[in-house]
């Protein structure tokens, strides 16, 4: 979420038309779940997760576009050109 906003900031500022930023932290939000949609660890973990059908169904796709959206819907449907562009990135950097 802070990307996001850090996104706006810069076009704002490139228009001089902001004057108040918003600034949204998620704690706990992992960039693995961003980028890559629900863990199968986690779904298969019955720890944490009590109904492993019930999840798989709801947030799980081999289709890694499809899985991340399941989970993160706004991000990869509404600011999708820009997320793939910056998971693309991180992609690099983790290799």
């Amino acid at each position: 979420m802070a990307i996001i906003i850090l996104e706006e900031v810069i076009a704002a500022q490139n228009s001089q038309t902001t004057k108040n930023v918003i600034l949204v932290v998620m704690d706990g939000l992992r960039w693995q779940e961003v980028f890559n949609g629900a863990d199968s660890a986690m779904i298969n973990n019955k720890t944490y997760v009590s109904n492993k059908i019930k999840y798989t169904k709801k947030y799980w796709d081999n289709d890694l576009n499809l899985r991340r959206s399941k989970l993160l819907p706004f991000l990869w449907t509404t600011k999708k050109r820009k997320w793939s562009n910056i998971w693309k990135q991180s992609k690099k950097l983790l290799c």
